[in-house]
């Protein structure tokens, strides 16, 4: 197969870090299908990226000038329209394509198109239905765009959509997409590269958040977490970039927490894992998941998590049993159940034995199969 591949963002081939969980599926999914195929993707250029990389099978092509800031903006609009179009022009320019993906909201548009112009399968990677949410989650004007966005990208002629958790499926069926158009396959976690970060020393007063810092993860949550631990050696650590990283770090200052908290960005893969190997808890308080992969990354190097009871985050305590639920809106149920789990050594040793003990049901290479059938199936119809 020729497979044309449009995600926003994907990383380096030789030193990939990841802006979100959308772009670490777009890397794995894609590597893994060119083991076998051809695949060409069309992404933006973050700060260090090559505008042309290529290795064996894959190609990716990135669209301008360098970008520091992945977060959606008034400001990066323009960018985003631009890169659209050059999305357009470099997929009509391709002399042969079987079939289309595209990964999120600003790639559904011209991936559509496409499909068109070529006559291929094109399938829409659907991380999670906003719809009603978007006004609230990221302002008027972003929302109102972000709503008038999702509603005409889920009228377009798709082949299909894959979605990453039952609760999606059931979103986009509410919306009116019939269920034989819906394929559910969730993310996963490369287990042969991160088994050896399992060996890595606990430190038993690491507590840490990966996430983006955007209102609805809530990572505010964890840095008020720190107010109500009075052990003064718990550390938290925030690994993650995005809007609100200004106002959390001067929510650390306020609260005079500096010296307990701290926050990195952008950080290569070794050092990620190492990190997150050695957290004795993972904090995270998300309202809003398409399927919560970090939560699988933590489960492989021995982290278990508190989570917010969100429909995502209950597969995981069927399928993993690594994770503790608190009532997501509700901060006290929250701050209980992690000093809770805290004082309770047995407890998170239970669910960091279960995490690695059925993590492996969430393998890249399992997930890239089952996607390249779904591809087969696209192509046959």
């Amino acid at each position: 197969m020729h497979i044309l591949f449009i995600s926003e963002f994907f990383p380096s081939l030789t030193k990939p870090i990841f802006s979100g969980g959308v772009e670490a599926r777009s890397y794995y999914i894609a590597t893994n299908l060119a083991k076998k195929h051809t695949v060409i993707v069309l992404a933006r250029k973050k700060s260090g990226e090559l505008a042309l990389e290529q290795n064996g099978n894959i190609t990716i092509k990135r669209f301008g000038s360098e970008i520091s800031d992945t977060k959606a903006s008034i400001t990066s609009l323009f960018s985003r329209l631009c890169y659209v179009f050059w999305v357009v022009w470099q997929g009509f320019d391709l002399k042969q394509i079987d079939i289309i993906e595209a990964a999120n909201f600003v790639t559904y548009i011209p991936a559509s198109l496409l499909g068109i112009i070529k006559k291929v399968p094109t399938l829409a990677f659907y991380p999670d239905v906003l719809l009603g949410v978007w006004q609230k989650q990221f302002g008027f004007f972003l929302g109102l765009i972000g709503e008038i966005s999702e509603r005409i990208s889920l009228l377009l002629p798709w082949t299909r959509f894959i979605v990453t958790d039952v609760s999606v499926l059931k979103k986009l069926e509410k919306a009116g997409i019939v269920k034989n158009k819906i394929a559910l396959i969730p993310c996963g976690v490369d287990i042969s590269k991160i088994r050896p970060y399992c060996q890595v020393k606990k430190d038993k007063k690491l507590l840490l958040v990966v996430s983006r810092l955007t209102a609805y993860k809530r990572v505010d949550w964890a840095i008020k977490l720190m107010s109500k631990i009075s052990d003064q050696q718990v550390k938290l650590g925030i690994i993650g970039s995005g809007p609100q990283e200004n106002t959390l770090k001067q929510m650390v200052k306020r609260m005079k927490l500096t010296n307990r908290v701290w926050f990195k960005k952008n950080l290569d893969q070794k050092t990620l894992y190492t990190t997150m190997a050695k957290a004795q808890l993972l904090i995270h308080p998300s309202l809003i998941e398409g399927f919560g992969i970090v939560l699988v990354e933590a489960a492989a190097l021995g982290a278990p998590a508190l989570v917010a009871d969100i429909p995502t985050s209950q597969t995981f305590v069927k399928t993993l049993g690594s994770v503790e639920l608190f009532e997501k809106d509700n901060f006290a149920d929250f701050i209980s159940k992690a000093q809770s789990l805290l004082k309770n050594q047995e407890k998170i040793r239970q669910l960091r034995d279960n995490g690695l003990k059925k993590v492996a049901v969430y393998n890249w290479e399992k997930i890239a199969n089952e996607t390249e059938n779904l591809y087969q199936l696209c192509l046959k119809k």
